[in-house]
């Protein structure tokens, strides 16, 4: 049954997850952390009418903490596709955050992606891979040269001399206008 308070992609999107959830339910996923398939919800209460309703798949630890759970794709039922990431990427994102390697052997997870594809594909999803960690954004900014001069524009006392100097000459302006009774 539809519910009437969702928008047609999104009761799309929901029906795809719980298909999802199915295929995978018995299946389990590394050795120290045994993990299961998650499809979790969108960021935020707005896709746009579920036209930006992209939902990670996540392999989540079966009772264990959150924190070791590793992003493995996303899928997207409005613009019927979906990206899985290959082993070297969850490997590496794994290592770098929590310093050890991740517990899922190449050839547990090499089955996981065939299954996970050939299930995306019946439900009419086209499938994409990822072979590159996806490139996030520093916060800091890259420093700069220190033998290359700043241009005089950058300058730090540039700014408020010239707001200052703008306001003073816009001032004598309007002085002379109303004084000359042009305005």
């Amino acid at each position: 049954m539809v519910d009437p308070n969702r928008t047609f992609h999104a009761s799309q999107a929901i029906a795809l997850a719980e298909l999802l959830l199915l295929k995978f339910a018995n299946e389990r996923y590394g050795t120290g952390v045994p993990r299961v398939l998650k499809v979790l919800e969108t960021d935020g209460p707005s896709t746009d009418g579920g036209r930006k309703a992209r939902q990670p798949l996540v392999l989540m630890p079966d009772g264990g903490p959150e924190n070791r759970a590793v992003m493995c794709g996303w899928i997207d039922g409005a613009k019927q596709t979906s990206e899985l990431r290959s082993y070297m990427v969850i490997s590496q994102q794994f290592q770098s955050r929590h310093n050890e390697p991740l517990d899922i052997s190449r050839g547990e997870y090499d089955r996981f992606l065939k299954t996970a594809q050939e299930f995306l594909k019946t439900q009419g999803l086209e499938v994409h891979f990822s072979s590159a960690p996806a490139a996030r954004a520093s916060s800091i900014p890259p420093p700069a040269s220190p033998s290359a001069p700043r241009p005089a524009a950058t300058q730090a006392w540039m700014t408020p001399v010239l707001v200052a100097t703008s306001f003073v000459l816009g001032f004598i302006l309007c002085l002379i206008l109303v004084k000359s009774g042009a305005l």
